[in-house]
């Protein structure tokens, strides 16, 4: 990335970045063809939300370490049903926003940041305001723009300043505990890139002619059908490489997403 790229992401004027809603191939195409993410039952949250994750597609598919395990039937080659699909949703109205929290609610929940976190910690603690101004101003505070977020860079948070804005949302110990988080999740066993990646849950499904915008997919998945299907939804679509007969050596499918995702935030600025 050039100064001129990574300028384009500091620019205050550009007030949000798109969101991400990733699935797997093998509900993919029943997502395409009812033109509409539904909402869930997260029984976490004890509501039906559809989740997305901001600037960033960090849901990693638990099927995706199974890729080279699970073979398709009578071919002896890879299967292709965990390999990740990512839905971009550029523009949403933040009142349908339902919470917003700076990483996988579903980890805190489920006690994965033991050890990072005081077990006093509740999970609204960390919960934020749901408008887009409120998320910017997370990341301008903890990460000074939106490239240094998209990276995981955290910057140089002054824990004792009082000045900031970000201490009306945020309490002193619950900075503290997020950076905290970010620095050392390396530490904990299955902790990944979703622990310092803004989750938000939306009360409403999202139907795939107005509300997104393009999609990440294996480009094996490409023919004259699907982008027949996907021009007739509005929806780009950007393909990734695999290989048909995948081995263990191949790369990090959720990497290239990663890499896609960001060079569709940057292109968008061009």
């Amino acid at each position: 990335m050039n100064i001129a790229e990574e300028s384009r992401l500091q620019e205050p004027s550009l007030n949000k970045m798109p969101l991400f809603h990733t699935t797997d191939a093998y509900r993919w195409w029943d997502i395409v063809l009812s033109s509409k993410i539904e909402k869930t039952y997260c029984r976490k949250l004890k509501k039906e939300v559809a989740f997305l994750f901001y600037g960033v597609p960090a849901y990693k598919l638990d099927g995706e370490d199974n890729l080279d395990k699970e073979l398709e039937p009578n071919t002896g080659n890879k299967s292709n049903n965990f390999l990740p699909v990512c839905f971009i949703c550029d523009g949403l109205d933040e009142r349908l926003i339902h919470r917003v929290f700076p990483f996988d609610s579903g980890a805190f929940i489920d006690n994965k940041f033991k050890g990072l976190v005081d077990y006093r910690m509740q999970l609204k603690d960390f919960e934020l305001h749901k408008s887009w101004q409120s998320i910017a101003d997370f990341v301008e505070y903890f990460y000074n723009n939106k490239i240094r977020y998209c990276e995981a860079k955290i910057a140089d948070v002054d824990t004792g300043e009082a000045s900031s804005s970000f201490w009306l949302t945020y309490h002193p110990r619950t900075v503290w505990y997020y950076l905290n988080i970010v620095k050392n999740r390396v530490l904990i066993k299955g902790l990944d890139c979703r622990s310092e990646t803004i989750e938000v849950s939306i009360d409403s499904e999202l139907n795939l002619t107005t509300d997104i915008q393009a999609c990440i997919l294996p480009d094996i998945f490409l023919d004259n059908n699907i982008e027949q299907k996907l021009y007739d939804l509005s929806i780009r679509y950007i393909p990734y490489t695999v290989s048909r007969d995948r081995t263990p050596s191949e790369p990090d499918y959720h990497t290239a997403v990663l890499s896609l995702a960001k060079n569709y935030i940057i292109d968008k600025q061009r």
